[in-house]
């Protein structure tokens, strides 16, 4: 698939339903309405929805700034929008949202498998601060802690 350059727009607690289907089609174990709602209504959260050119939602990200730092709680594009650019577009878009909030350092988790986000995280200048043994796939897998430092504005 092409990159393309999709909409991304912030989202809110009437969007809560939305986030627990988009999560739900891209994990296994998707997180339901009422725990994306409570989030949502926690300090320092944001959410992102990515739409395609049909604005249709395709991807959604949700980050937690706490203090001057912030983790990106989690990421998903549906399978069908994968490779698309979108999940590219989601990191952007939670990089400004937290430097503009005086974020200092934006941290993340991912799958030491997850070859293709890890080519994303490391191409917007993430680096490995730490392992997780056994977080993944029933304790068979580690999961890689990252981090970048933000510009704030």
């Amino acid at each position: 698939m092409t990159a393309s350059r999709h909409h991304i727009i912030r989202a809110d607690g009437n969007d809560a339903a939305l986030l627990a289907d988009l999560h739900g089609r891209c994990f296994d174990e998707g997180w339901s309405t009422d725990f994306i709602t409570r989030l949502l209504g926690g300090k320092g959260v944001a959410a992102l929805i990515a739409r395609d050119h049909e604005a249709q939602p395709i991807g959604f990200a949700i980050a937690r700034a706490a203090a001057d730092e912030a983790e990106l709680l989690t990421i998903g594009v549906t399978e069908a929008q994968r490779r698309s650019g979108a999940g590219r577009q989601l990191v952007e878009a939670v990089i400004v949202t937290m430097a503009h909030r005086e974020v200092r350092r934006l941290h993340l988790e991912v799958s030491e498998t997850n070859h293709a986000a890890r080519r994303l995280y490391e191409s917007l200048d993430f680096v490995p601060v730490g392992r997780r043994p056994g977080y993944y796939e029933n304790g068979t897998v580690d999961a890689l802690t990252l981090a970048q430092t933000l510009r704030t504005s």
